[in-house]
C-alpha cells in the first residue's frame, strides 16, 4: 500500500502527509471524469487556453485541499494566475501542479491525468527540476494508476477500489537504455515544418 511504499522510502511525515491526501483525491476525480460536463467556463487559463468546467473543478478539489493542509507552503497550477500561499509553514513544501492534463481529450474518451511536482520551501523562485523532492503522474484511464517518484526510482501504482488504496504494480521503472523516446505525433512536424 501507498503508506508502507512511503515508510520505506523514509518520506518525510509533511511529504507523506501531502502525497495521501492527494492520493485520497484520486478516486473522486476520476469519478468526476466519468460522469462530469466538458463544457467551456469561459475563461482562459494562465497559458490563453480556453478553460473547460472539469480544468477548474479539478484544480479547486486540489487548490483546496492543499492550501487546507498544515504542511502546503504554496500551490502554484496552470489554472491560478500566480502562485498562491497556503498556511504559513516552516519548513513546508511548495507543490506545483497540473490539475487536468489533456482535458480537450475527456469529450473523445482519451486518458487524462494530473501532474505534481514537490519542492522544500515557501517559493518556486530560484527552484530547478533537480530540486524537487518527489514528482507525481496520475492517469485517469481504464485503470486509475500513479506515478511516483521520491527520490529513490520510480514506481507505478494501481488504484484498488475495495480497498479504497494504492498499491505498488511495478517498481524500479526505467526506459529501455537503447531506446530513445520520441512522441509520433511529432514526426509529421519535422517533415513539414522546417523550424521545428
Amino acid at each position: 500500500m501507498l503508506s508502507d511504499y512511503l515508510k520505506k522510502h523514509n518520506a518525510s511525515e509533511g511529504l507523506s502527509n501531502i502525497l495521501l491526501l492527494l492520493a485520497s483525491l484520486f478516486p473522486k476525480v476520476a469519478e468526476t471524469l466519468r460522469t462530469g460536463s466538458e463544457g467551456y467556463v469561459g475563461g482562459q487559463n494562465v497559458f490563453g487556453e480556453k478553460q473547460l468546467k472539469l480544468d477548474v473543478y479539478t484544480n479547486d478539489i486540489f487548490a483546496n485541499a492543499l492550501k487546507a493542509n498544515k504542511y502546503v507552503s504554496v500551490i502554484a497550477s496552470e489554472e491560478l494566475s500566480g502562485e498562491e500561499k497556503g498556511l504559513d509553514v516552516e519548513n513546508g513544501y511548495a507543490v506545483a501542479f497540473d490539475p487536468l492534463d489533456g482535458s480537450s481529450l475527456v469529450d473523445v474518451n482519451l486518458a487524462v491525468g494530473s501532474i505534481f511536482g514537490f519542492y522544500r520551501g515557501n517559493s518556486f523562485i530560484g527552484q530547478k527540476g533537480k530540486d524537487q523532492v518527489a514528482a507525481m503522474v496520475v492517469i485517469y484511464g481504464p485503470r486509475l494508476t500513479m506515478m511516483l517518484s521520491v527520490g529513490q526510482g520510480v514506481s507505478e501504482f494501481c488504484y484498488d477500489p475495495q480497498k479504497k488504496d494504492f498499491f505498488l504494480s511495478r517498481d524500479n521503472l526505467r526506459l529501455d537504455e537503447t531506446k530513445k523516446m520520441f512522441a509520433p505525433g511529432n514526426l509529421k512536424a519535422c517533415d513539414s515544418e522546417k523550424w521545428y
